[in-house]
């Protein structure tokens, strides 16, 4: 995988949504997990937008999805970027 990804918990979010049949959720909601115990990784997971790997980027997308529809002020800040 080639990617613009520049944080350690990034490449690891971006290796935990790799892979696997493009309608599964594969490791998407421990991710989500993750990310609700620190909203601080929501730039991380962030970063999996620019993934090479479209699966990647779908599951990323569906995460976002997911945390945003729980606290809709964590997307304010990717508001523009988004």
């Amino acid at each position: 995988m080639q990617t613009k990804l520049t944080s350690a918990t990034a490449y690891r979010y971006e290796e935990m949504l790799t892979g696997g049949h493009h309608n599964s959720l594969g490791n998407t909601l421990k991710v989500v997990a993750d990310v609700e115990a620190d909203d601080a990784r929501m730039d991380d997971l962030y970063q999996c937008f620019f993934s090479t790997d479209p699966i990647v980027r779908l599951r990323t997308a569906n995460a976002f999805k997911r945390l945003i529809r729980g606290n809709q002020e964590r997307f304010t800040r990717f508001a523009e970027a988004l």
